[in-house]
């Protein structure tokens, strides 16, 4: 009798434990899930983009769709930050583009002919040389990485930029007629190269260190940025490299992005985040550099400082450079700092001095009188706000979440 109650009771157990597991988060159940990737706030603050990406576990690749929707025209004061508990805001969206392999750097340009969508995607794949246009020779593979600007009133997308192996890092310049992007440039020679009388040579010289770093061997080649303008029918002209013959990469490998590097307001000027030192591969001695977008010297904005020196970010209203530093040298791991740089006396101060916390992400607020930022506390990460003045400090967000900020709506001080 004991064993039938034992038995009973492993059967009723089996039977309510059965629906818990089918509803268990598993590896697969977590592919389905969508990413939200890249988001960009339209220059009237009246619209989001964003791409959401879609894996498919049995085909081993994911897919990107560029998805636009409307901001709340208003918003409660007392919210603070929207979350799981939070009613939905706006559920309808719209898809621009569906399905593309590799999507991404999404952002608006505010051109003179209206506000337009820009992003890198595959281009058009080059047509093959010395070859007539036949069915054998076509070909279903996607091209080279490249810009393309989409005009959201209308749906129409166009291939702004041609590179021969592509581009990367993509951003738009505030004043809407230019954009910048990140090419590979070989500079270095390969052993064929120096040896022409070797040219099955499969060896690498080498005689410094960073011949690999992380997971990548050096490839010979360096991330340049390169400026391109655009004209007012939409026309692109070619390639700038405003690093041209520098050894050096913008962004600094192997984790920098599109956020090391950026456009003054009215578009003249870039800042670059750039590592120039005799040992790279002992220092973590990078700066921030100024440069004319028509090319020509570059002016560091912060000798003396040995520590990463990264992310530099215009005030809206151009007096001022914000930007991220880690003061001692050789430390990757220290506090990140932000600085502000007086573009007019060249002054330097740190406004998070005290702050026990590290910083990312400094965003300026429209009235430029303050910042946001979001940083690790308590087991979660959150938005802030510090004022430039008297750096007082607000935390802007709440809950068991990880914030992270898009940006500040323009027109408004959301």
């Amino acid at each position: 009798m004991r064993l039938t109650g034992t038995i009973l009771i492993c059967l009723v157990l089996f039977v309510l434990a059965k629906p818990a597991s089918a509803d268990r988060l598993t590896p697969e159940t977590l592919w389905d899930l969508v990413r939200i990737g890249d988001a960009a706030v339209s220059p009237d603050g009246k619209q989001i983009a964003y791409l959401v990406k879609q894996y498919d576990l049995a085909e081993n690749s994911g897919t990107s769709s560029l998805m636009v929707q409307s901001l709340p025209a208003t918003l409660d004061s007392d919210v603070k930050a929207a979350a799981f508990e939070s009613p939905l805001l706006n559920e309808k969206s719209e898809a621009l583009l569906k399905d593309i392999k590799g999507l991404g750097s999404l952002n608006w340009l505010a051109h003179s002919t209206g506000s337009k969508l820009v992003y890198i995607a595959p281009g058009k794949p080059a047509p093959k040389s010395d070859k007539k246009n036949t069915k054998e020779d076509s070909t279903d593979e996607p091209g080279e990485p490249q810009a393309w600007m989409l005009d959201p009133a209308t749906g129409e997308a166009e291939q702004l930029t041609n590179v021969e192996d592509g581009i990367g890092n993509l951003i738009t310049s505030p004043s809407g007629d230019a954009i910048a992007f990140t090419v590979d440039v070989k500079i270095d020679q390969e052993v064929t190269e120096i040896y022409e009388d070797l040219p099955k040579a499969d060896a690498r010289i080498i005689d410094s260190l960073m011949y690999r770093h992380w997971n990548q061997w050096h490839d010979y080649a360096y991330s340049h940025v390169h400026v391109v303008s655009i004209d007012d029918k939409g026309k692109a002209s070619e390639p700038l490299d405003l690093m041209a013959t520098l050894r050096a990469d913008c962004p600094l490998p192997p984790f920098g992005g599109s956020e090391q590097f950026t456009f003054s307001n009215d578009g003249k000027e870039m800042a670059l985040t750039l590592k120039l030192v005799n040992n790279p591969a002992e220092s973590t001695d990078s700066g921030i550099y100024l440069i004319s977008t028509q090319g020509g010297a570059l002016k560091n904005i912060t000798p003396g400082m040995p520590g990463y020196d990264m992310d530099p970010t215009y005030s809206p209203d151009g007096t001022t450079i914000a930007f991220h530093s880690m003061e001692r040298a050789g430390f990757e791991s220290d506090r990140n700092r932000i600085m502000l740089y007086n573009r007019s006396s060249g002054k330097l101060e740190e406004v998070t001095e005290g702050l026990n916390q590290t910083t990312h992400h400094a965003t300026w607020s429209e009235d430029s009188k303050s910042l946001y930022f979001h940083s690790e506390t308590r087991g979660t990460t959150q938005v802030f706000k510090i004022e430039i003045d008297n750096h007082a400090l607000q935390q802007v967000s709440e809950g068991r979440f990880n914030f992270s900020i898009v940006a500040c709506v323009p027109g408004s001080n959301r």
